[in-house]
């Protein structure tokens, strides 16, 4: 017998296909009825089917995998074994029928090593050793002949033999296999760039390599390793869809310790049944969520990258096998999913840091932009001359409110210098490093200052061809100083009281909120608290604005200041023209004195340039100011004439009337009666002039 075996193992090259053919030829020799060899395929020594024949009806496959698990839980000192019929316990609270007399289990050993399990069985008694009818019995050597144990020794060495051919091959090929499909997988993923559809493939390759189901998830861990997002999932899963998940791709989380830190300490995947997370201690947020998406058990395990953990990755499965036979495979793709995060997140960290200096050159820009306009309209005068009890009281308030973020209203006349208090304020608080930014309300069109203040996106608007940022976005960090206050439109006070109480900006044509740190500081040469009466004014607003005010005294209130601004102006002008003038007559003094300066210190600054230019000699003997007269003549003017536009004296009228009629639009005697209008033509112009009914009470 041994001999035909040798001689069919030598014909030619021996493969796992060939086997089927030689148990048959055992059976036939041996007068067995049935073979069934099982060989070890993972480190595990667990037993896989190799393959079996019959001499007449194949058993059943639940008595195939049966034998398997009986073999699996025997150690190599319990074989030989003796099985006898009926049923066999093969685990714990398991048992298969057994049809054959006797199973003898013969180990397969090479070197000393047992690589497999020949299963020989009959259906009718053989004398081979005492055995109860039931269960199993040890194999004792003593009660067989020399020449069985010689035959048994034979037939293990030609098995084993052929049994490791055939593991060396299958090793082989399957580790051609496994390099073919880590190279398709590598191949797959390393050409695309969107990560969506980056995940659509890993899910359908790990469907194709580990049959997992419909769910796949690559999450990243945060610098401190506490927590972590999702970085890859596959948006046509049910799950996708819900807001938890939604939150987590936008947002870090602390990671569950019973599940992601569980996966941390562990060196392979672990599988989880998530039905049970919502019996833990402290469940997480997911753990109803997972499982009413059909998710029963879950694979996860860590994405490590050099040595070090960078993320998990987490997919639908039973069971851990397919995982468990194919492990180096799965490791190897494992290192290249490391890979592949890795260059994610370090492409996301790049695109965050190129935004980030893009805007930083946007507002660089912008600022050199806005200080060359500054430097191009500065001031006449780099400080504030004087030193009248005024100016003084002035310079104490300044002080007192300088060093916090107060706003600040600055009252009184044009050309009394409230830009030059507003950056005295500026200069003396702890946002001196930073810009101050003004915005003068009354020079801008109507339709501009929103985008002057906010900025606006591109296409936003009719001539949006660029992003740029607002007044508030350059000023932040620094102060925002809104000069001719009292010059802004009804609606957008609305818009400036609601930043000044949210902290935070949209630009025109945007759909993001901006948060901002600016300093607000307010100047007007109007009556606010009339405008307000008037309904021109926020209410609102003026409270809000209306926290430190400073009046500022009119030139004619300072006259001690006069001399030392007249003497100021002289010098600047005469280093401008060349001329070398250094003083003012007596006379000239004492007109200037005289003089009530409506248009206070730019008037001032003005009449003492153009002295200058006409004065030929070192002194001004002669200023040529307005008589009284003139002045007077322009005085009644103003008062008499208010120069207005025609939507203005529109909207005056149309107040009045309103208030009049304590704000009724239609009916009789109501504002649309008297003003002779349908009510709905008058509606349409209430709206359109901005008149609002609180302006009405």
């Amino acid at each position: 017998m041994i001999n035909c075996i040798n001689d069919f193992l030598s014909k030619e090259s021996i493969s796992e296909s060939k086997i089927p053919e030689m148990l048959k030829q055992l059976i036939k020799l041996s007068g067995a009825d049935y073979m069934q060899l099982a060989v070890h395929r993972d480190p595990d020594r667990h037993f896989q089917n190799c393959c079996q024949a019959s001499r007449h009806t194949d058993p059943s496959e639940e008595f195939i995998h049966g034998v398997i698990s009986l073999l699996t839980t025997k150690p190599d000192s319990e074989l030989p074994l003796v099985i006898g019929s009926g049923l066999i316990e093969v685990s714990k609270g398991k048992t298969i029928k057994s049809d054959y007399q006797q199973l003898i289990c013969i180990p397969v050993n090479e070197s000393n090593i047992r690589i497999g399990v020949l299963v020989v069985g009959f259906l009718t008694f053989k004398q081979l050793t005492d055995y109860q009818s039931v269960g199993v019995i040890d194999w004792d050597t003593s009660k067989y002949s020399d020449d069985d144990v010689e035959f048994i020794s034979d037939l293990n060495r030609q098995i084993s033999t052929a049994v490791t051919t055939i593991l060396a091959h299958q090793l082989l090929i399957q580790s051609e296999q496994e390099k073919s499909k880590l190279l398709r997988f590598s191949n797959e993923l390393a050409s695309e760039r969107d990560i969506l559809i980056l995940c659509q493939k890993l899910k359908s390759q790990f469907k194709e390599l580990f049959s997992i189901g419909d769910f796949l998830a690559v999450t990243a861990l945060s610098e401190d390793k506490k927590s972590h997002r999702v970085i890859l999932y596959d948006p046509d899963a049910p799950i996708s869809k819900h807001p938890y998940l939604v939150h987590v791709i936008n947002n870090y989380v602390v990671f569950h310790q019973e599940i992601f830190g569980l996966i941390l300490k562990s060196n392979g995947p672990v599988l989880f049944d998530t039905n049970k997370w919502a019996d833990m201690n402290l469940p997480p947020a997911y753990a109803k969520m997972i499982p009413e998406f059909g998710i029963d058990n879950m694979i996860g395990t860590a994405i490590r990258f050099a040595g070090e953990p960078i993320g998990f990755l987490v997919f639908k499965q039973d069971t851990l096998l397919p995982v468990c036979q194919q492990a180096q495979l799965f490791e190897s793709i494992c290192s290249q999913l490391a890979i592949i995060l890795s260059n994610i997140l370090a492409n996301q960290k790049i695109e965050r840091q190129l935004k980030q200096i893009n805007s930083y050159k946007e507002q660089l820009e912008d600022e050199k932009l806005y200080l060359k306009e500054e430097i191009d309209t500065m001031h006449n005068f780099n400080e504030i001359i004087g030193a009248s009890n005024s100016l003084r009281e002035t310079f104490r308030l300044v002080d007192q409110v300088a060093s916090s973020d107060s706003t600040v209203l600055l009252l009184g006349e044009t050309g009394t210098g409230k830009e030059l208090i507003a950056r005295a304020i500026h200069n003396n608080s702890k946002r001196k490093a930073k810009l101050m930014v003004k915005v003068n309300c009354a020079a801008l069109p109507a339709n501009l200052i929103e985008s002057e203040l906010f900025g606006h996106e591109r296409g936003s608007f009719t001539g949006a061809t660029d992003r740029r940022l607002g007044k508030f976005e350059l000023a932040n960090g620094g102060t925002l100083f809104l000069d001719e206050i009292g010059e802004m439109p009804l609606d957008l006070q609305v818009k400036l009281l609601r930043v000044l109480q949210e902290r935070e900006i949209e630009r025109v044509g945007g759909r993001s909120t901006i948060k901002i740190d600016v300093r607000i500081i307010a100047a007007t040469n109007r009556n606010l608290e009339k405008d307000v009466e008037d309904g021109r004014f926020r209410s609102d607003l003026y409270y809000r604005l209306n926290i430190f005010p400073i009046t500022l005294a009119p030139l004619r209130q300072r006259k001690d200041d006069i001399e030392l601004l007249a003497t100021h102006f002289i010098q600047k002008f005469s280093q401008k023209t060349g001329k070398k003038i250094n003083s003012l007559g007596i006379k000239v003094l004492q007109e200037l004195k005289d003089y009530p300066w409506p248009g206070n210190i730019r008037e001032l600054e003005h009449f003492i340039e153009r002295s200058v230019l006409l004065t030929s000699g070192p002194m001004i003997k002669q200023i040529d100011l307005p008589t009284l007269k003139s002045q007077s003549l322009a005085k009644v003017i103003s008062e008499e004439i208010k120069l207005q536009t025609i939507d203005e004296n529109e909207k005056a009228h149309i107040y009045q009337i309103l208030k009049y009629c304590k704000g009724r639009v239609s009916g009789h005697g109501a504002a649309a009666e008297i003003l002779g209008v349908p009510p709905s033509t008058l509606n349409s112009k209430i709206k359109r002039l901005g008149i609002t009914r609180e302006h009405l009470v």
